[in-house]
């Protein structure tokens, strides 16, 4: 359990401030997952005994679900069982897409009943989010990069789940002197780091830029960029992918979770990451692909998934109980 969060972290809160009507809950792995899987045990004893407080006291508890288990993957067999009585204990269980439903009652053996819990809605966009005043033209002059280059991008942080080794190697087998990769994000941890570094080293057309990106140099970024690419191997709902198209890019993604069902045809190029070749083969068809029109439906698909909209339905299902 997470030293920041404290001890019985809900209670206290509830002493501090009140008794809420809803206790919304989002990421668990701060007040469970320890490296030691007898804290784990406790620390999921101890959440599932507040909600069931909570609930005794007549207030409403939500989840919304943005992984099935922690990337890291400490304890699976203790965070699914922990997970499978938070989602009997919760009202309601949020998730981003139809197909995390489905996802989640498989991996908690949920019944039928209990999937029911389950509601659709959909992560929000991030257009108006961070500042957005930089050309394409602008950007690229900043970094250097050709109008004519093809720019891959990768944004986040770089931790092992997300595949940026195999992302370097993929990129290097593309025989194209005008593509370029820019590999964006603070390190998770320095092995992480260097294993990047180490393997981009031997491909001038590869530049990592690790650290910190302030908001009003996320655009410096996503501007100059033609392809966002998400190479995971297991992820659930990225922001990632909505950052891209709200930043109007293109998408390169995994046939998996809520990216899946987000990507069209239209607005770039999905793969299955069980396939060796899969995302290289991505890849080349983005460089045969118009890209700029691409950006432009995803940036137009992007609007549909205003905050206002999805805030009135997470209303409607604090009241709905």
């Amino acid at each position: 359990m997470s030293d920041s969060i404290g001890y019985f972290a809900i209670l206290s809160a509830i002493r501090e401030y009140g008794l809420p009507d809803v206790v919304h809950l989002h990421w668990l792995q701060p007040f469970v997952i320890s490296e030691n899987p007898i804290k784990t045990a406790a620390g999921g004893i101890r959440l599932l005994g507040e909600l069931l407080l909570l609930k005794l006291m007549g207030v409403t508890v939500v989840w919304t679900v943005h992984n099935v288990l922690e990337h890291r993957k400490r304890s699976p067999r203790l965070e699914t069982l922990i997970k499978h009585f938070v989602v009997r204990l919760s009202d309601y269980v949020i998730v981003h897409c139809p197909a995390a439903r489905r996802s989640i009652q498989e991996a908690y053996h949920l019944s039928n009943e209990m999937a029911s819990k389950c509601i659709s809605i959909p992560h929000g966009h991030y257009i108006d989010s961070y500042p957005n005043e930089q050309t394409r033209d602008q950007a690229r002059n900043t970094l250097d990069i050709d109008s004519t280059d093809t720019t891959f991008l990768f944004f986040g942080q770089i931790r092992p789940y997300k595949n940026i080794p195999l992302l370097v190697e993929t990129f290097k087998e593309l025989n194209d002197d005008e593509a370029r990769l820019l590999i964006v994000g603070n390190p998770w941890d320095e092995n992480e780091a260097a294993e990047v570094r180490k393997r981009s080293k031997t491909d001038d057309r590869i530049r990592c830029i690790f650290e910190f990106v302030p908001e009003e140099e996320i655009q410096l970024y996503m501007n100059a960029a033609d392809v966002v690419v998400l190479p995971f191997q297991d992820v659930l709902t990225s922001g990632s992918a909505l950052l891209g198209m709200s930043f109007g890019n293109a998408l390169i993604a995994p046939q998996i979770g809520c990216v899946a069902e987000l990507l069209d045809p239209e607005g770039g190029v999905s793969y299955d990451p069980d396939t060796g070749d899969g995302l290289h083969r991505a890849m080349e068809r983005a460089l045969r692909a118009d890209v700029a029109a691409m950006g432009e439906y995803n940036y137009r698909k992007a609007q549909r998934y205003d905050w206002e909209s999805i805030a009135r339905r997470t209303y409607e299902l604090y009241t709905a109980v």
